[in-house]
């Protein structure tokens, strides 16, 4: 699985695409693409990509994994004083510039063409990986409340949340709780204190 890295100022819009409720209620924009120099190994639709910020350093956190949806060929120039992109050999108006630039985290063409100049240099060449999260909102709140103190019984054909009676309060209030009962079916079972381990 490829991994890719990415700089602070990104971060954000990399969470609100792998969590819709962080983009709701943070207004973030998500970052749904990626520009990239060309690897040995090029990226290809299909791939898994392993999401990265601080890779190589004690700060390094894994943000998330995604699925390649889509791969294109990029160049961007400076060509007297004028920046142009094309997308594989296809010539890009200010519009379409501005529209990418966003989905890449950006506000406007022109802070993302400065910010790939300062990093990259002209001309660039590489590519842009389309990305789609595979996170499964079911199994985030399988965590969630495993984190919050409750027990979980998975089975093939019947899933039970195990609330011991003193938590019975806090689990009436977990709102991941409520999500896996009404949207994926959850039981939800008081233990019988004379059965806690």
């Amino acid at each position: 699985m490829p991994s890719i890295n990415f700089k602070p100022e990104f971060v954000a819009g990399i969470r609100a695409m792998l969590d819709a409720d962080y983009a709701k209620r943070t207004g973030v924009k998500p970052k749904t693409t990626t520009i990239r120099k060309e690897r040995k190994r090029p990226f290809r639709k299909g791939d898994n990509l392993v999401l990265f910020t601080g890779l190589r350093t004690k700060q390094c956190e894994k943000l998330g994994e995604v699925r390649c949806t889509k791969v294109e060929l990029i160049e961007m120039k400076l060509v007297w004083g004028v920046y142009t992109v094309k997308i594989d050999g296809e010539l890009l108006d200010e519009k379409s510039l501005t529209a990418i630039a966003r989905k890449d985290g950006f506000q406007n063409s022109n802070l993302m063409m400065r910010f790939f100049k300062r990093v990259h240099g002209f001309p660039f060449e590489g590519q842009r990986i389309h990305m789609k999260n595979t996170y499964d909102r079911k199994y985030f709140c399988n965590k969630k409340v495993k984190d919050h103190g409750f027990g979980l019984t998975l089975e093939t054909t019947q899933k039970t949340i195990n609330v011991r009676q003193e938590d019975v309060e806090k689990a009436q209030g977990d709102r991941y709780i409520q999500e896996l009962a009404e949207k994926h079916s959850y039981g939800v079972q008081i233990i019988n204190p004379m059965y806690y381990e």
